[in-house]
């Protein structure tokens, strides 16, 4: 993983704005930027004018003459939006693991701890649909999760020898 710092640059003075940026997005009015397992922050009024990956910075400018606002917190709703989505894919993913060693246990004899992670993804499989009702009452995506939300980290993590495992009929 490659964390940058992200560096205000003002009258030929640096300013760290943020440490370990794992996240950078342009919007609109500045760039939206988190570090690991934080929610993102606003700054507003800058511009991106260089990056020094050998550094592991990213250097800002204001755009405008005014003083850069503070990088305000988003709200509670705000950042369940961004946060549901998140949820929701990563239950699925993980409904779709347990289902692979429900068949694992169960074809070596393991009947009662398959039955157990049945009835673990049929509890998800609720959970799931009620942070769906969750994300379209907080005015989200209408209660499914889409490819184009963004994650501060990588989902590629592993539980185990998944890729061993007897694929379902409905997966590729």
């Amino acid at each position: 993983m490659c964390q940058m710092s992200i560096v205000l640059k003002q009258n030929g003075k640096e300013q760290v704005v943020l440490e370990n940026a794992a996240l950078l997005e342009v919007v609109d009015d500045g760039i939206r930027a988190n570090a690991l397992f934080e929610q993102p922050k606003l700054i507003q009024g800058v511009a991106i004018t260089g990056i020094d990956f050998l550094q592991g910075k990213v250097s800002v400018s204001e755009t405008k003459q005014e003083k850069m606002p503070e990088m305000n917190p988003k709200t509670t709703l705000e950042k369940l939006r961004f946060l549901l989505p998140h949820w929701i894919e990563h239950s699925q993913k993980h409904g779709v693991e347990f289902k692979q060693w429900a068949a694992a246990a169960r074809a070596e004899g393991g009947e009662t701890l398959a039955a157990l992670l049945d009835k673990a993804v049929a509890n998800m499989a609720a959970t799931d649909e009620l942070l769906k009702k969750a994300l379209a009452d907080a005015g989200g995506a209408g209660g499914t999760p889409t490819q184009s939300h963004y994650h501060p980290h990588d989902h590629d993590h592993d539980h185990g020898p998944t890729s061993s495992l007897p694929k379902n009929k409905n997966q590729g």
